[in-house]
């Protein structure tokens, strides 16, 4: 992946395996990988210019959810704890495909990927 020249300040041109992909925008995931169908922050308020595949980068900042139950009073407490049980650890980025919706103006994950989180 190669980043390259800023496209008209809406997008980010960039090079996927030689091919040329607009980055439209960024979502950031807490503790795994967004959903398919995710919503992102788009760089831009305005529809891509181009009719290049889309793609967001997307940032997961990993943790294991650890659930503690107190026998006396059966109050349960959860907390993210980060690098548990061979988990991985601190924040991974990568580019996945992303779809602009023209009757809202907003960008998605792409709702049919194969590579998405829950």
């Amino acid at each position: 992946m190669t980043a390259s020249a800023t496209v008209a300040a809406t997008s980010h041109l960039a090079t996927i395996d030689n091919e040329p992909v607009l980055v439209a925008g960024y979502l950031h995931a807490f503790p795994h990988h967004p959903a398919r169908g995710a919503q992102i922050t788009g760089f831009a308020a305005t529809a891509p210019e181009s009719d290049l595949p889309l793609f967001a980068l997307v940032s997961v900042t990993w943790a294991t959810e650890v659930i503690t139950f107190d026998a006396r009073t059966h109050a349960r407490t959860s907390e993210y704890v980060e690098g548990m049980l061979g988990c991985p650890r601190g924040v991974t980025w990568y580019l996945t495909p992303a779809e602009y919706d023209a009757a809202t103006g907003t960008y998605w994950l792409v709702r049919k990927s194969l590579a998405a989180g829950t």
